[in-house]
């Protein structure tokens, strides 16, 4: 399952954020990998804490533009991410004790699946409505 190839069904049509979007499903592509190649549960807790880091980061640019957009749906938008990152933060210190409620590779698949459906709905909405206001 490795590699997550970009299809147009993915574009909200807001270049700076689908940059960011290529970039994330990339990056779970790697830990995909890792997990693949039977890597050391070291080098896993360290992609899986990049890949939280990268995802908090992008998180907080949708919401800046959430802020400088007014946009209607914002609080729900919001609590997606919070619990998103709240499942990753978890898992990495799952991963520091070595009690783990999923495997990586159960984990790595459902960030897979929330991060494109995310993208197909929730930021989708989001590009229609940053489109709107580009047109005023």
């Amino acid at each position: 399952m490795t590699e997550i190839p970009w299809r147009e069904v993915y574009s909200i049509g807001v270049d700076s954020v689908d940059r960011q979007h290529r970039a994330l499903l990339q990056e779970v592509a790697g830990v995909d990998q890792l997990i693949s190649s039977h890597a050391p549960l070291e080098d896993l807790r360290e992609a899986f804490d990049a890949l939280h880091r990268h995802t908090e980061e992008h998180f907080r640019y949708e919401e800046t533009l959430f802020d400088n957009t007014r946009f209607h749906r914002a609080r729900q938008h919001k609590r997606e991410h919070e619990a998103l990152l709240l499942i990753l933060r978890r898992f990495c210190q799952s991963l520091d004790t070595k009690r783990l409620a999923a495997t990586p590779d159960e984990h790595i698949h459902f960030l897979r699946a929330w991060l494109l459906d995310h993208i197909r709905h929730e930021d989708y909405v989001l590009g229609i409505y940053l489109s709107s206001l580009e047109k005023r």
